[in-house]
């Protein structure tokens, strides 16, 4: 076990030392209760009711370690830590503009808006680590803290890697998120910020070969790791980062009166996504890679830019009460920038456009916690020109507690105008 193994273990220690004596300290000196630490996600800025949870670190029934399981747990994969997988649930996704379609690996790493956002009395750590048999790591770290009551600052780390049973399958998947909220004292203004870094690994053996295959259907080799393989030195690499900010202003001062009957909000959040995946084979074989005209690929290249700047005006109902309606409109400007390329600059092509849409929410709360919320999004010009969205939510609690969830969503997308679009920018 190398050096690499230990780290994390350390790290987990250190957190921990830190955490006791920052609750001793602050528990005997101050007398503040270190035990009030509340979480929420982005959704909190499109709600009248600034509503947060305790964080629920309680381990119940099975357990996994391999992160596809906590997606979904029918699925595909080659039961390596770290490889691509595919869900085998029919689950379509709307997805507000453009999509390249390349979440093989999204899994491994943390997305900017699914982002968790703190407001903790004293520094909180939640650490967590798992060491398997073939190198198997697992280890994810939370760390954030309110600097001052008006500001937070937080960082959270993941990684995934996997030296694999046979040869050529080792994987290596990091993940790095920062994420702040700051909210003046005096002012009925906040802002959220976040930002990721990822980067990973992941080898391609191809197969067993001819040869192989051979040694496995006879059971000649005990050890898989010496079973030859299809490709000796292909991998694919992924990278990416971005950045998130959303600022909610609410232009009139409200009073406990004006809240409860309603008051309005003005949101704008701005959006970049930066990812790049690259196939490589400096070794190719011709005859593995037969089906494409050029036998002597040795690389795949693509990668995306999106740019997304919305501005939204809201209606929002600072009370529980039965029988509240909230609203948002909203208009959304994005800017596409693709680009591939296969081994050669005479294969290059890209795609540069600019999505523009409008859509909303109108959320009803009943009693008994029920909700029934009507979603739209439609696409008036640019890549996306045609598609629309329309979204029924309907949620309530029923007995023991238990609530019941139901969703209708209905969508389309136009094929043909955006085909004609993407090959009308390409550059041969």
């Amino acid at each position: 076990m190398t050096i690499r193994c230990f780290l994390p273990i350390f790290f987990l220690f250190l957190a921990g030392i830190l955490i006791a004596q920052s609750v001793t300290a602050d528990s005997a000196a101050r007398g503040k209760d270190t035990s009030r630490i509340w979480q929420t996600d982005m959704r909190i800025s499109e709600s009248g009711i600034p509503t947060m949870y305790p964080p629920n670190n309680v381990l119940d029934r099975i357990q996994f370690y391999q992160a596809v399981y906590t997606k979904s747990f029918y699925n595909t994969n080659l039961s390596n830590n770290g490889t691509a997988w595919q869900n085998l649930y029919f689950a379509p996704e709307f997805r507000n503009g453009f999509d390249p379609g390349f979440h093989t690996f999204d899994i491994y790493y943390l997305d900017l808006e699914k982002t968790w956002f703190y407001d903790c009395q004293s520094p909180y750590t939640k650490a967590r680590y798992i060491q398997g048999a073939k190198e198997e790591v697992n280890f994810e770290i939370i760390h954030t803290q309110n600097v001052q009551k008006q500001l937070n600052l937080g960082i959270q780390f993941n990684r995934v890697a996997s030296q694999g049973a046979y040869q050529r399958q080792a994987t290596s998947h990091q993940s790095l998120r920062l994420h702040s909220w700051f909210r003046p004292a005096k002012l009925p203004y906040q802002v959220f910020l976040a930002a990721n870094y990822l980067n990973g690994v992941c080898q391609e053996n191809g197969g067993l070969s001819l040869a192989g295959d051979s040694l496995f259907k006879a059971g000649e080799e005990s050890n898989r790791i010496l079973i030859p393989v299809s490709l000796d030195n292909a991998r694919n690499r992924v990278f990416g980062n971005g950045f998130l900010i959303r600022q909610t202003f609410d232009p009139v001062a409200t009073t406990r009166d004006t809240a409860r009957k309603g008051f309005f909000r003005i949101q704008h959040s701005l959006h970049y996504a930066y990812r790049k995946m690259h196939y490589e084979d400096n070794l190719s074989n011709p005859s593995y890679y037969s089906y494409i005209s050029d036998s002597a690929l040795g690389g795949v290249n693509y990668s995306s830019r999106l740019l997304d700047n919305e501005f939204a005006l809201m209606r929002l109902v600072r009370d529980d009460r039965a029988g509240r309606v909230e609203a948002k409109l909203y208009y959304k400007w994005q800017a596409v920038l693709m680009e591939s390329s296969l081994d050669s600059p005479v294969n290059a092509f890209n795609l540069n456009s600019h999505n523009h849409s409008v859509g909303g929410f109108l959320t009803y709360f009943g009693k008994r916690d029920a909700q029934v919320k009507l979603s739209t999004a439609y696409f008036t010009h640019g890549f996306n020109q045609g598609d629309a969205l329309m979204r029924l939510d309907y949620s309530t609690v029923i007995l023991n507690g238990n609530k019941f969830e139901s969703v209708v969503q209905w969508f389309r997308q136009e094929n043909a105008y955006q085909m004609q679009h993407f090959v009308s920018n390409f550059a041969f």
